[in-house]
């Protein structure tokens, strides 16, 4: 079995992102973190907005950059993380978390690999790289 891989998204997982998107919606779930509920009718724009948002470019006032993470398990997009680098007035919380139900285990893990970047932390999780 190959194991899950983090990554910043990218155009070129399009396919595996509207399919994460459109079964999540499906669901009637709440949408957390935030960035999955962006429409992603544009992909290309919301894909260069998440890269701005992490370089801190045309956020909204008492908005701070945040990074966001998709998690891949065989060409699947399987869960999300997003990440506040600092805590805003508003907004208590510094990391958000999805995943399909039958993943929360594994975007938990992925958690603890994006906290510690340890080698060690990534083996014990089945999380082989975060790119």
């Amino acid at each position: 079995m190959e194991a899950a891989v983090l990554m910043k998204p990218d155009a070129a997982y399009k396919k595996a992102y509207m399919s994460f998107y459109h079964e999540w919606k499906a669901s009637g779930e709440k949408m957390i973190p935030w960035v999955i509920a962006k429409d992603p009718t544009h992909f290309e724009e919301m894909i260069q907005e998440l890269i701005n948002a992490e370089k801190g470019i045309g956020l909204k006032k008492g908005y701070v950059p945040d990074s966001t993470y998709w998690l891949m398990h065989n060409e699947r997009v399987i869960g999300v993380v997003n990440i506040r680098h600092a805590l805003s007035e508003w907004r208590a919380y510094r990391l958000w978390y999805s995943a399909k139900r039958k993943k929360k285990r594994v975007c938990k893990a992925a958690i603890k690999v994006i906290s510690s970047r340890d080698q060690k932390a990534r083996s014990s999780t089945g999380i082989s790289s975060v790119r």
